[in-house]
């Protein structure tokens, strides 16, 4: 009796083993880079995206990757198993030329990045005030760019290259007279979207965040001023997702138009 009860657990803990090693297996398919752009990669104005839909979607995060080719920041951060997104949907953009998406010196992409932000918009059926953006360096300054142009709710942006001066690593020439000072966008603008930034102590990254300050201060929305404990451009922030998705939380409850400056 012993032998028969011994054998049936030993069965169960095989069992118990290969149904665990099978999910990881397909856990680890899944979470494959492969699989979520076969999947979810589509192609719009010639510009490459990718797209989490939700089921009943309340609110749109929009994430812009800095200088890495081929590559969407964050996007195994948001994934789920079971690919069931509830109520919030994610767009992540590249730009695989390094323009900043603005375009080179013989094109624009903003028109591109706007009509496709607006196409997830519609698709989505959300207003402006439930789209947020987020970035870093150059993707930094296209959370900022966009959230300002269309008039979304609100940015979190790390480290954005806000003007040339604050710019070192790579040159602007394939830029061309696409260029644009991001605090003269900023000043320009007749709304502002509230602004999470995070910045280093690099000297290029302080001279672009108080450029940027000086104007917001002026434009009356809200700023959750950050510092991250680094002397290098490229100096990480210590994001999380849990970091990410509290700041949206905060920010969504926060109403337009109310002048603050928070340093946290």
């Amino acid at each position: 009796m012993h032998t028969a009860t011994r054998n049936k657990k030993i069965v169960l803990c095989i069992i118990t083993f290969l149904v665990i090693a099978l999910y990881k297996a397909k856990t680890i398919h899944k979470l494959s880079i492969g699989y979520v752009l076969n999947k979810y990669q589509i192609k719009m104005r010639d510009r490459e995206c990718l797209f989490y839909p939700a089921k009943n979607p309340k609110r749109l995060l929009i994430f812009f990757t800095g200088l890495k080719k081929n590559t969407y920041i964050m996007w195994s951060w948001f994934w789920r198993e079971q690919e069931d997104w509830d109520d919030t949907a994610y767009l992540f953009l590249k730009d695989d030329d390094f323009c900043w998406y603005l375009g080179n010196s013989q094109q624009s992409f903003v028109e591109d990045y706007s009509a496709i932000i607006n196409t997830f918009m519609e698709r989505c059926k959300l207003s402006k005030e439930k789209v947020f953006t987020i970035g870093g360096s150059m993707g930094g300054y296209a959370a900022i760019l966009y959230a300002t142009r269309l008039g979304l709710k609100a940015a979190i942006a790390i480290n954005p290259q806000v003007n040339k001066a604050s710019k070192a690593i790579r040159g602007f020439d394939d830029i061309g007279n696409k260029w644009q000072e991001l605090e003269q966008v900023v000043a320009a603008s007749q709304t502002v979207p509230d602004i999470s930034l995070i910045y280093s102590y690099c000297p290029r990254d302080q001279a672009a965040g108080n450029a940027l300050l000086d104007v917001i201060k002026q434009k009356g929305s809200l700023v959750i001023l950050r510092r991250h404990d680094s002397d290098l451009h490229t100096g990480g922030a210590n994001l999380t997702k849990e970091f990410i998705e509290t700041e949206i939380d905060y920010l969504e409850k926060q109403d337009r138009y109310k002048t603050t400056i928070r340093a946290v």
